[in-house]
């Protein structure tokens, strides 16, 4: 049986938060060349929208208390998450993303396993994925606060 993607141009989806990324992923496709002919469809995601204003990095070189403080569950309790446009972006997302056929993501993220789980719901099997923190079973830390 032929394959579903037979004879349409390839796209990329690049769903990110970070405001680096899509600079990032194009620069990787024309540095390797291995994309060539692949198009890049980018959707921004602005911490500052609904993620209660804490930049990307914000929490790196911090010791682990310390960047609690920067965790979406403290911003949360702040009141500075704004939560219904927040679970509606997930909502999209996860729509838009249960029609892939493979995924990139962490494993540390919610939002990346519950995307890996729509994709398998809706293929009916495990993509293929890689997560680019960490073994996807290994999910949660385990160290010392």
């Amino acid at each position: 049986h032929s394959s579903p993607l037979a004879g349409r141009e390839p796209v990329l989806l690049l769903a990110s938060d970070s405001p680096r990324a899509e600079h990032e992923v194009r620069e990787a496709m024309r540095s390797s060349g291995a994309m060539a002919g692949v198009r890049l469809l980018a959707v921004a995601s602005p911490r500052g929208e609904a993620w209660g204003g804490v930049e990307e990095g914000a929490n790196v070189g911090k010791r682990r208390a310390a960047a609690k403080r920067g965790f979406i569950e403290a911003r949360n309790a702040a009141g500075l998450v704004n939560r219904t446009a927040n679970f509606a972006a997930l909502s999209s997302d996860l729509r838009l993303l249960s029609a892939s056929h493979g995924f990139v993501g962490t494993a540390a993220s919610w939002t990346s396993r519950l995307a890996l789980l729509a994709i398998t719901g809706e293929r009916g099997a495990l993509p293929p994925f890689v997560m680019l923190d960490r073994p996807l079973g290994q999910l949660w830390f385990a160290g010392k606060s």
